[in-house]
């Protein structure tokens, strides 16, 4: 299996400049910690395995010194660090302190990560086993639940974000772009009346990103669940619902002209579980789950059934869906005192487009029955089953005149609105230089 690319990164993040040297390495930052090295760089900060004064390695990340001047990213940084130092999930990574050092320098200290993101897990392992991949989801719930009680959207949830130590225990990080959702736990003692996304801008990592807020339009919690729907199905199936999607405007296009193919097509998973992947990622809102704790519900109860028999029916991802059985008419008279074998069914894709269900042939050329398939005689070989013949099924309408009219000027003004915006960029970047 091909490897996944890396997702793209906000956009935010891409336009950052390089840090010109590590100067924190082998110094301490506010008296507290020791910088020994540094794991990563992004947009907003810059991330360093530390120790604190009495020992014990923590994860320090800073505020890159350029962006102090940007009250905005300011704002953000200091409403992640407000909001991570609330979180106590065991799936949500643990904060220690959140601080500012005399010169100005931001930086949050969490518990240090040792195992691997679940992107890089798909990139090593491909598609995982359904008991796995449901068993992460099920643990990220674990983690929503509280940030969702507390009225926080994380809104950039991806398998990057995904943390897995050792054991698979899963961590949840980076909550970085979390809005706070108003009458929530945390708004009134963390929000200051100003809005961080502009209406009708998208913030996020845009394959992962529910259709509304790929809009840039207002969203609440229900887009991580649209989000956790898009990992559940990479992780069954080691592919996105999506892969076609390049840009923004390619991925608004298939959100609104198609519909994901079940992840039963790629994968051997439970009917329960195919269902639950597709309502999370319906496409309206009001047709996924209504928060959390009713996902987590569906997840249980699949788990729970499927504990409780030892022959679990799986969708199998294969070719034909017809039934064969073999006649026993000329066997010996012990062998037809036997029970009959048990028909072997083979199942098929559920859908090919333009032609029906694989059916064996009825008649032969000449116009006689097809005598049916026969079990062998001892010590003799089956002969083969007929060839399947393909019926052409009836062609489906088109699509009525006014969907696609419609279809079409949504995708145009969605790639209207990002012309508008790269050029409004573009001028005063100008106006800058």
């Amino acid at each position: 299996m091909s490897r996944l690319p890396e997702p793209a990164e906000p956009a935010a993040r891409i336009s950052a400049p390089r840090l010109e040297t590590d100067r924190w390495l082998g110094r301490w930052l506010d008296g507290k910690f020791l910088l020994e090295a540094r794991l990563a760089i992004g947009g907003f900060g810059a991330v360093y395995r530390a120790r604190n004064a009495a020992g014990l390695p923590v994860a320090l990340k800073i505020l890159h010194p350029w962006l102090t001047d940007d009250a905005t990213m300011v704002a953000r940084f200091g409403r992640e660090g407000a909001t991570l130092i609330q979180l106590h999930s065991a799936n949500t990574v643990r904060t220690h302190a959140v601080g500012e050092t005399g010169d100005g320098v931001r930086y949050i200290a969490m518990e240090l990560l040792t195992g691997e993101s679940l992107h890089d897990r798909l990139r090593r392992t491909g598609a995982l086993a359904w008991q796995s991949a449901v068993a992460i989801a099920r643990a990220v719930c674990d983690s929503l639940a509280e940030a969702h009680a507390l009225g926080v959207i994380h809104r950039d949830l991806k398998p990057s974000n995904i943390h897995l130590e050792p054991g698979d225990h899963v961590k949840v990080i980076d909550f970085g772009i979390a809005k706070l959702a108003p009458g929530g736990a945390l708004s009134e003692v963390l929000d200051d009346g100003r809005e961080l996304t502009a209406v009708g801008h998208m913030i996020g990592t845009y394959e992962y990103m529910a259709p509304e807020q790929l809009a840039g339009e207002p969203c609440d919690a229900r887009a991580d669940l649209y989000a956790l729907g898009l990992v559940l199905y990479e992780m069954l199936t080691g592919r996105r619902p999506f892969a076609a999607g390049s840009n923004p405007a390619s991925m608004m296009a298939a959100l609104l002209t198609q519909s994901p193919a079940p992840p039963s097509i790629y994968a051997a998973i439970p009917p329960g579980i195919d269902r639950i992947v597709m309502r999370c990622l319906s496409r309206e809102p009001r047709d996924r789950y209504a928060d959390v704790g009713q996902l987590v519900d569906a997840i249980d109860a699949v788990v729970a059934a499927c504990s409780s028999r030892d022959d679990v029916t799986v969708e199998q991802p294969t070719l034909f869906d017809s039934v064969v059985t073999w006649s026993d008419d000329d066997a010996p008279a012990a062998a037809e005192a036997a029970p009959a074998p048990a028909p072997i069914v083979l199942r098929r894709f559920p859908t090919l487009p333009g032609i029906g269900a694989i059916e064996p042939p009825r008649r032969a050329a000449h116009g006689t029955p097809i005598p049916a398939l026969r079990r062998p005689r001892p010590h003799t070989h089956p002969q083969p089953p007929s060839r399947p013949v393909l019926t052409r099924a009836p062609r489906t309408a088109p699509p009525a005149p006014a969907a696609r009219a419609a279809s079409l000027a949504w995708i145009a003004l969605v790639v209207a609105g990002l012309a508008f915006t790269a050029l409004v960029a573009a001028i005063v970047t100008a106006a800058l230089l």
